[in-house]
């Protein structure tokens, strides 16, 4: 009683002679030592002594033998097993450790993305005919058998499902009619195609020039997109969801410091920008011998490291001089600021952060039922957990050969750094304080150069890659499995065709077929909804508003260190410190990680101001533009009259849609009718009327304009495509 569990041994063999020591997962500790006699089976002593006391007695030990099915079930091309059971559970859960390289690449269960059928008859073999439940290929993940990963997935959740579903139809000969469920899709229309191919790519609506080319040849799509492509403003989205991952923006307290801060936390952004803008191969986030800089970062009073000089605002590339190797993103100086390190993480959560940028892996993800017996704070205990109890090798026989590459940067910081701090550390620390020599999933590697070689070259570069190609265009990851077969044939295409260009692999999904359609069911999980940024830059585009607030005077002005004062303002939705960046979802990378996109209450009191702010803004400066050249109010005198101008104040109505939704309204259609109908209704509403602070100035046409700009800009329309 007390000393049952499931126990993880390490020990030696010499000769005959066996001695192993290891744990329970309840912490109960165990020496076992006997004679091996036979090679197929032998018995040993175990002594045990846990929180219940001591224990002794014998085990018996049979190798466990894998007699091949009289029957065996047939493997064939099955669209359940490659979108499913693959895309779904076999490549991210069990291709960690089950595969040629990994830590369990001798057992009987082999996972190879290169052979599906090969792939099929390994999972055969771990199927229960008779118990399809009880088959190892279930229960071996959840732990209810001993798994040297520990557990690797919850009881009844979907990755359960889909093994449970396979055995199922394995067990009962169906595997080969199974298929997987398809949502079914309608395509959308030219214009509603460009609507959304350049919100996603620029966070602008199409110009109404574009959406009548479009029209008009619908096959222009594709030049259209590449010119999207091409624009500054697509690397500014390509920059906002890598941060996503990286998490290394920071925005200063002082306003007088904010460009500075932004430039010295930019370095990985701007070199994966620069990777996307001058088409280099992506592999070079792990293999580039250069960095990028401008003036204004080199300039940082903070950045101390010696660098080849750089002239200008422009980001170039550069080349650090303080004696590290440069190996892409890995070589950038604020992601080790951000992402520190001290004698009990071990650069353990550096190292899960550069698996989440190159592979999508978080490390932290892996359900491990982590007993609570081991003293964190003795650095022993803590080495002997993560060394041989199946919990904690779960994930450290993975993560902690990526750490030990990064011991060299353990002094990296921008706070008391001299100039050739960077990469002093000790690289040999490894083998003092986690005993697992660096490498990427079982390949070793020596320094900083051939952990990003193996990250980029590894298969699961590839594969987070273009899932978040994906889900930079769409807020989410592939879940359908059209998407999830599309992103498969989309990978392979990327490495063997492209070059492992980006702009090739985002161009690759928007001419998708899942990209160009909608769900006939209209499932909400195919809505945009427009992030911080892009509501920023699609309301400065459709009407030339930009909210802000004045520069704060953060610093003293007569210390004769302190910066200028900052004359621009700072906009109000993309940035935190008296802001509404976090308000509408964005994220700081300290306290607010993950972006949320979800259709709340403050989301549309922000809205509401937003629309107020910028139909008054319009009101006040579009006609004061040569007709032809506003932004909404292109024949709009502001004396229109209800009863004798209906036809030109529909007219107007029709227009201001099409810029700001992209959409074809009719003259007499239901919405143009709804909104005519407002504008009536305020023009003959003079009870608010006035210059008082709660009243609306103007006359009573610019009233009644006001009013359907703000109508307008508060529809749902505005924040989701």
């Amino acid at each position: 009683s007390g000393m049952d569990g499931i126990y993880t041994l390490t020990g030696l063999r010499r000769g005959s002679k066996l001695t192993m020591f290891g744990a329970s997962n309840t912490g109960v500790r165990m020496k076992l030592g006997g004679k091996v006699t036979n090679e197929n089976s032998f018995s040993a002593v175990a002594r045990m002594k846990g929180p219940a006391g001591k224990g002794r007695g014998v085990l018996s030990f049979s190798r466990r033998t894998v007699e091949p099915p009289a029957e065996p079930r047939d493997h064939c091309d099955s669209s359940f097993f490659t979108t499913d059971v693959m895309q779904r559970v076999l490549v991210p859960v069990c291709a960690n450790c089950h595969t040629s390289g990994g830590v369990a690449q001798a057992t009987t269960f082999r996972v190879t993305t290169s052979d599906l059928l090969a792939t099929q008859d390994s999972v055969a073999g771990q199927i229960d005919l008779q118990d399809p439940a009880a088959s190892r290929l279930v229960r071996k993940p959840l732990n209810q058998l001993a798994h040297g990963g520990g557990q690797q997935i919850q009881d009844g959740s979907a990755e359960y499902q889909t093994l449970l579903q396979w055995a199922q139809l394995v067990a009962a000969n169906q595997q080969c009619n199974a298929s997987t469920q398809h949502v079914e899709s309608v395509p959308l229309s030219p214009s509603e195609l460009l609507v959304r191919a350049s919100m996603d790519l620029r966070g602008l609506r199409p110009a109404a020039a574009e959406l009548d080319q479009i029209e008009q040849d619908p096959s222009q799509y594709e030049a259209m997109v590449d010119a999207y492509l091409h624009s500054d403003l697509f690397l500014e989205r390509v920059k906002d969801s890598y941060d996503d991952a990286l998490l290394v923006r920071r925005e200063d307290d002082d306003d007088e410091a904010r460009d500075e801060t932004a430039a010295l936390y930019g370095e990985a952004l701007e070199l994966i920008s620069y990777i996307v803008k001058n088409d280099r191969p992506f592999t070079e986030l792990g293999t580039a011998d250069y960095t990028v800089a401008n003036e204004l970062f080199q300039n940082n009073r903070r950045m101390k490291y010696a660098m080849e000089p750089v002239t200008g605002a422009a980001w170039q590339p550069t080349h650090y001089l303080d004696g590290r190797p440069h190996a892409g993103l890995l070589s950038t100086s604020a992601f080790y600021q951000v992402w520190d390190t001290n004698n009990t993480n071990v650069n353990r959560r550096r190292a899960n952060r550069w698996s989440i940028v190159y592979h999508c892996y978080n490390f932290l993800d892996t359900p491990v039922d982590v007993t609570r017996n081991v003293d964190n704070n003795d650095p022993s205990a803590v080495l002997t957990a993560v060394t041989s109890r199946a919990d904690c090798k779960a994930c450290h026989e993975r993560l902690d050969p990526l750490a030990s590459f990064l011991f060299p940067t353990d002094e990296a910081s921008f706070e008391n750094d001299g100039p050739t701090d960077f990469f002093r550390g000790n690289p040999e620390r490894w083998r003092r304080v986690n005993r697992r020599a660096p490498g990427v999933y079982g390949r070793p590697g020596m320094d900083l150069r051939d952990m990003g070689r193996l990250l980029v070259q590894n298969e699961r570069f590839e594969q987070c890659q273009t899932r978040r190609a994906f889900r930079l265009l769409t807020g989410r990851l592939p879940q359908s499995s059209d998407e999830l077969q599309t992103a498969d044939t989309i990978g392979q295409q990327w490495r063997s065709t492209d070059n492992y260009n980006f702009r090739s692999l985002v161009r690759r999904w928007m001419t998708s077929d899942v990209y160009k359609g909608r769900p006939k069911t209209d499932n909400a999980l195919w809505v945009r909804r427009a992030s911080p940024e892009r509501l920023e830059s699609l309301i400065l585009d459709a009407t030339g508003f930009l909210w802000t607030r004045p520069a704060d005077n953060d610093e003293d002005d007569n210390n004769p260190e302190s910066r200028p004062n900052r004359t621009a303002p700072v906009p109000m939705l993309t940035n935190e410190e008296k802001g509404l960046k976090i308000v509408l979802g964005g994220i700081n990378g300290v306290t607010v990680s993950a972006r949320s996109v979800d259709l709340n209450a403050t989301t549309a009191i922000v809205q509401r101001k937003v629309a107020t702010l910028a139909a008054e803004y319009v009101l006040a400066n579009d006609r004061l533009l040569p007709d032809g050249s506003r932004k909404l109010l292109n024949g709009v005198t502001g004396a229109e009259v209800p009863s004798a101008d209906e036809a030109a104040i529909r007219a107007a109505i029709v227009r201001m849609a099409r810029r700001l939704y992209g959409a074809v309204w009719t003259l007499d259609g239901g919405e143009t009718t709804t909104l005519f109908t407002l504008f009536r209704n305020l023009y003959d509403d003079r009870t608010q009327s006035g210059t008082g602070q709660t009243q609306v100035p103007g006359t009573a046409s610019e009233r009644a304009w006001r009013g359907v700009l703000i109508a307008m800009l508060r529809s749902p329309r505005m924040l989701l495509s």
